[in-house]
């Protein structure tokens, strides 16, 4: 009786110490579970929010040369409204910021120096010789297009949207024939108003798949 007694305590002893091994190694490897998942929550977020900030600063470079493009034009227009002037800037511009996909401007009929007709289908110019001037590098290097669709709601909203709200406009994601090449891109918008008249626009084109390339090697 004695001796049963003692291996039956004896068994017990052993099988507690089993169970609050098992629970230990389950405690142990749920918080270390959850520390992991905590960790790698934080590493993701953190890395989000860095390519975001990322984002947000190459877009405000943008707004910012679209800024200074709509106050150059606009004062370029109240001295003389030269065109080739104008062109010269434009193309300064994209040059100078590799970012950028393109920079372009779009101008109410004969608003910019009133000789849209003698512009008519020029190089740069589409048939309404008004000037809209789409300087890109999408052929790898710097061209000049004519705008195009920009005085049709919907796919001209990167014209349309800020000359009806008269305000600084970032547009959504859209696809646009940049240099015979469908693209998809983002574009920043400042209104150019004189005397209260929304007279034109100047804006600039960034390639999200500029972003994509970076973005995508990137697995948290």
């Amino acid at each position: 009786m004695n001796f049963h007694s003692l291996n039956t305590k004896m068994m017990s002893i052993i099988l507690l110490v089993v169970v609050s091994y098992v629970i230990t190694l389950w405690v142990l490897n749920s918080q270390a579970s959850r520390m992991q998942h905590d960790l790698a929550t934080e590493y993701a977020e953190e890395l989000a929010q860095h390519e975001a900030f990322d984002v947000k600063g190459r877009l405000e470079v943008a707004m910012n040369a679209s800024r200074t493009l709509a106050q150059a034009l606009g004062g370029l227009h109240k001295i003389n409204g030269n065109r080739a002037t104008a062109d010269a800037l434009l193309r300064e511009v994209l040059d100078a910021n590799p970012a950028f996909l393109g920079v372009w401007s779009g101008w109410e009929p004969n608003a910019f120096d009133g000789k849209d007709d003698a512009y008519r289908n020029a190089p740069g110019h589409d048939a309404s010789g008004r000037y809209v001037p789409y300087w890109n590098r999408g052929s790898g290097k710097l061209i000049v297009e004519a705008l195009v669709d920009y005085d049709k709601p919907g796919v001209g909203d990167f014209y349309q949207l800020p000359k009806a709200n008269r305000a600084e406009t970032l547009i959504e994601p859209y696809l646009y024939t940049v240099a015979g090449k469908e693209t998809l891109i983002t574009t920043v918008v400042v209104p150019i108003i004189q005397n209260g008249q929304c007279l034109g626009v100047a804006g600039g084109d960034i390639a999200l798949s500029d972003y994509q390339n970076e973005v995508s090697p990137i697995h948290p």
